[in-house]
């Protein structure tokens, strides 16, 4: 998840788990978990998620893990409605290994059963029958890590998979049937045309997944992505040209029959109906739900308070198998970053922010500021507003950066 600024890192209010803020126990039902699983077979170019490649440290990392779940589980007082196993590459895992995850999940957390479970898997590390075997286990979506059809794209991102064995899983993972399979594509890509681009929508349009995730490419400092930059090896695209990029993906996209509910986002519609294919779990992250993460490098939220533990395999471990929740921080939120990321988580997502709902949590007028900003022209093309309900058009997502800065900055003037 983006986030208009970084985490900084706050005195401790937890009172021993991630269920305490304070004195006494806040009850929150349906959260989310999250499992962070920190191994990958090569680490991609561009990935400054956290995980390690050495596949001997996976058993010491499960029993951590393991261990994590009982402490976690043992303040608990909430009902958790989604699972979502991610990283990394969760599909290294063995089924067993998921499996005995997921029971541990089940058996520790007072968990709905009409929970959401999603895992993570690339092409290259999966197959028919071993998709089978984790839809077997109760998997109902997954997300798998396409990136694009084209083998030039593929190895400038570093990925392990070729294009055919990218659609030959996803196209696997389809034919079996019961769950929802999405898939993920990264439309700005250097050494990728718009043409490329279109193919690659296309072929997503001709096979049908059930949901897509749409991302740019981020070049963030510490990547090799990063490295091949200053070494002058490629040029990012200009911010115009991504932004075409952007208008196509949500163009071909809209005329294969997905809505864009979340900036990123896309649910195939069925029977008229986008929410059959939403990814519930991801709806927590942008309308503040809380959420529980375990594994190195795993964030939490409790409102309205975050935290975090460290991206550190070695320390996840040490600490657990002495007993010790693992080291992290925690940040309070103010009321000022709480009213920032209500703007810009909300306005990310096709149904915006509710001004009443707003005015109710923070006490600003933002009917108000958004009828004055609509009163000039140039905003009318960014933004709608019904008087109760302001969401961002397609341009507007376009520049939402700068959209949600005006906002905030007369937000902050009241």
């Amino acid at each position: 998840m983006i986030l208009p600024y970084s985490p900084k890192k706050a005195p401790d209010v937890f009172s021993g788990a991630f269920f305490y803020a304070g004195k006494a126990p806040i009850l929150l039902m349906q959260a989310g978990l999250y499992i962070h699983i920190p191994f990958c077979i090569r680490k991609c170019r561009y990935c400054d998620f956290y995980s390690v490649t050495d596949r001997n440290r996976i058993d010491a990392f499960l029993c951590a893990l393991h261990r994590e779940i009982r402490l976690r589980a043992a303040d608990g007082n909430k009902s958790f409605d989604t699972i979502y196993i991610g990283g990394g590459t969760p599909s290294m895992l063995s089924s067993a290994q998921i499996g005995s995850i997921l029971e541990a999940l089940f058996r520790s957390f007072p968990i709905e059963a009409s929970c959401e479970v999603t895992l993570e898997a690339n092409p290259g590390t999966v197959d028919g029958q071993r998709l089978a075997r984790l839809r077997a286990l109760g998997i109902t979506r997954l997300q798998l890590g396409i990136q694009s059809f084209q083998d030039e794209a593929l190895q400038f991102l570093g990925r392990i998979h070729t294009g055919r064995e990218a659609e030959r899983v996803l196209q696997d993972a389809l034919a079996i049937g019961g769950w929802k399979v999405g898939a993920d594509l990264i439309y700005n890509i250097p050494v990728r045309g718009r043409l490329a681009l279109m193919q690659d929508l296309a072929h997503l349009a001709r096979i049908r997944p059930h949901h897509l995730s749409c991302y740019s490419l981020g070049i963030e400092e510490g990547t090799a992505l990063h490295d091949a930059l200053q070494r002058g090896e490629f040029q990012p695209l200009p911010e115009a040209e991504e932004a075409g990029r952007f208008r196509i993906v949500a163009e071909k996209l809209s005329d294969a029959g997905y809505a864009q509910y979340e900036i990123s986002n896309f649910a195939l519609v069925l029977s008229g109906d986008d929410h059959i294919n939403r990814s519930r779990h991801n709806g927590k992250y942008w309308s503040g739900a809380p959420y529980l993460g375990l594994g190195p490098g795993a964030h939490s939220y409790l409102p309205h308070v975050r935290s975090w533990n460290d991206r550190n395999l070695a320390g996840y471990v040490e600490n657990l198998s002495q007993g010790r929740l693992p080291p992290g921080g925690s940040e309070a939120l103010s009321r000022e970053n709480r009213m920032v990321e209500t703007v810009f988580l909300g306005l990310r997502t096709s149904e915006g922010i509710d001004s009443h709902t707003f005015h109710a949590d923070f006490g600003i007028d933002l009917a108000g500021i958004i009828r004055q900003m609509m009163a000039q022209r140039p905003w009318r093309r960014l933004m709608a507003f019904d008087g109760a309900r302001v969401v961002l058009t397609r341009d507007g997502w376009v520049v939402m950066d700068a959209v949600v800065r005006q906002i905030v900055e007369r937000i902050s003037g009241r």
